[in-house]
């Protein structure tokens, strides 16, 4: 394929808004692989990072118009409880057209799909399917219909790229089988943290510059950035005190607010790092896989609250966005009667 033909491509991620998550996940991949992010819509992607219309503009036109375009449409399917019709209307209109678009379903749990059913789909659980896929859309011929294969890259490479997406994708699927409250013996307190633009541009730029042994080396420093700079925002329910977070007020830098208090010499004592950096460590790296796409194995090891049997450990569940670079990040605090599982 040529350079032209691929900046023609276009791609489209449809998905249900609770779903975002996984979506977010094959942007930040497909733009691993080449694409830009012009190239790529999905409703809930952030402007500054995939195609969307305009304020002011008809959604319905804007969207229409990007599907009767697009190459490639890829259907996320979770549960068949939620209701797909607005999807499946996404699907007809790429449908509608003289060279229909490529349909792929990304089947993320055990519950099928209602709509085309005679289609090879992408199973999750299935690593094979994950593989056919990332080789098939570099390399098939036709696999963007009327075109030859998008670019004919080695095959370890290829490997590499289905199991970044693979690991990904799994990670998402975990955190939204524990949002769902599938773990019935938890309870969550939540609080926001917020993080402006002009810090994680600077930051970006040099994550994007370094290379793989350089990026290790930035670990540090990343974090070290991030909890200088993230606010507490908004503080709801019972979370924050289990991280010794209490305090005046919001919009106060977490640096200022992880003080253990009563819990220190108990946790010195079981954690044999200092506490605080041990939670505060894997929750900020929890923030850094959602700012650069790159999710991490979840990694849920509890720390003792003070009560017989109980445990916790902070999850990032949710990214907000903004045009001006910004983000909030929703945290929720995953409490435990037992020991909590190892994924």
């Amino acid at each position: 394929m040529t350079l032209e033909q691929q900046s023609d491509l276009r791609i489209f991620i449809s998905h249900k808004e609770q779903n975002s998550g996984y979506a977010d996940v094959l942007s930040q991949h497909l733009k691993l692989w080449g694409l830009e992010g012009a190239q790529i819509m999905h409703t809930s992607g952030p402007k500054s990072q995939t195609q969307g219309p305009a304020i002011g503009d008809e959604l319905l036109g804007f969207l229409r118009e990007f599907l009767w375009e697009c190459n490639l449409v890829i259907y996320i399917y979770t549960h068949a409880k939620l209701n797909w019709e607005w999807c499946n209307y996404e699907l007809g209109v790429a449908e509608d057209r003289n060279t229909p678009a490529r349909i792929v379903i990304l089947q993320i749990f055990e519950d099928e799909p209602s709509v085309h059913r005679d289609l090879r789909r992408i199973q999750l659980d299935n690593d094979q399917d994950i593989l056919d896929f990332v080789f098939d859309f570099h390399r098939m011929p036709d696999f963007f219909k009327g075109l030859p294969g998008y670019w004919q890259r080695d095959d370890e490479t290829l490997r590499l790229n289905a199991n970044a997406l693979i690991e990904a994708l799994r990670d998402e699927k975990e955190k939204d089988r524990l949002a769902e409250g599938i773990e019935r013996e938890a309870r969550w307190g939540c609080f926001q943290l917020g993080i402006g633009g002009e810090i994680l541009e600077p930051l970006h730029a040099r994550w994007d510059k370094a290379l793989t042994d350089e990026r290790e080396a930035m670990q540090e420093d990343r974090r070290a950035t991030l909890r200088d700079n993230l606010i507490v925002t908004e503080r709801e329910g019972s979370g924050l005190h289990h991280f010794g977070l209490e305090g005046e007020g919001s919009r106060i830098p977490i640096k200022q607010r992880w003080s253990v208090g009563k819990l220190e010499s108990e946790w010195r004592s079981i954690v044999r790092v200092h506490p605080q950096d041990s939670w505060l460590n894997e929750l900020l790296d929890e923030i850094w896989s959602f700012l650069v796409g790159r999710a991490r194995p979840l990694r849920l090891r509890g720390y003792p609250s003070g009560q017989p049997h109980v445990c916790f450990a902070p999850v990032v569940t949710h990214c907000d966005r903004h045009t001006d670079g910004s983000c909030v990040f929703s945290v929720a605090v995953y409490t435990f009667r037992d020991d909590p599982p190892i994924a």
